[in-house]
């Protein structure tokens, strides 16, 4: 069975070019190989060629690896960037849920204070209406006692009266 991957081609001596490689160093490097070789490359330059082209093929692996590297950096970095800002995200709505909850408690402490508030003035407001109520009760009972004594005085100033022209009407 054959390979799927190599096609043979009638009209190019190139090798197939890979998905992957779609314009890559390696592709390049196998284009430059792929003519066919004549009897002069055989001769010792040859073999220096192929040794650069190993070189080359080499430092094209290397940026390869390299670039797949810097990936992988650029990948890990926007990661730890996505976490922080998920972080910062879950701290904010922490912060807000927090300020929410305080602000909700200073609003029913408030309303607490202000009912508090309110029923102390009402108790002033009571003790002072009956403040009022007694000082006018006393008022009331202070003049009545003063009638009565005025009315008391006015009897005895009567009797005394009496009493003398009693004695005064016995004497003579």
């Amino acid at each position: 069975m054959a390979d799927p991957k190599c096609r043979i081609s009638t009209g190019s001596l190139k090798p197939p070019m890979s998905r992957r490689s779609s314009g890559s160093s390696r592709s390049k490097a196998a284009s430059a190989s792929s003519a066919p070789m004549s009897t002069s490359m055989m001769s010792p330059v040859s073999s220096s060629s192929t040794g650069n082209q190993k070189k080359k093929q080499r430092s094209d692996v290397q940026s390869r690896v390299d670039m797949l590297n810097a990936e992988i950096e650029n990948v890990q970095s926007d990661k730890i960037s996505r976490e922080e800002l998920k972080n910062e995200r879950y701290m904010v709505k922490y912060n807000l849920a927090r300020q929410v909850n305080e602000h909700k408690f200073l609003k029913h402490e408030r309303a607490d204070d202000y009912a508090e508030a309110a029923a102390a003035h009402i108790r002033g407001l009571e003790a002072k209406n009956s403040e009022i109520r007694l000082h006018e009760a006393e008022a009331k009972m202070h003049n009545a006692l003063a009638h009565a004594h005025k009315e008391e005085a006015t009897t005895l100033r009567l009797k005394i009266e009496y009493g003398r022209l009693q004695g005064s009407s016995s004497g003579s």
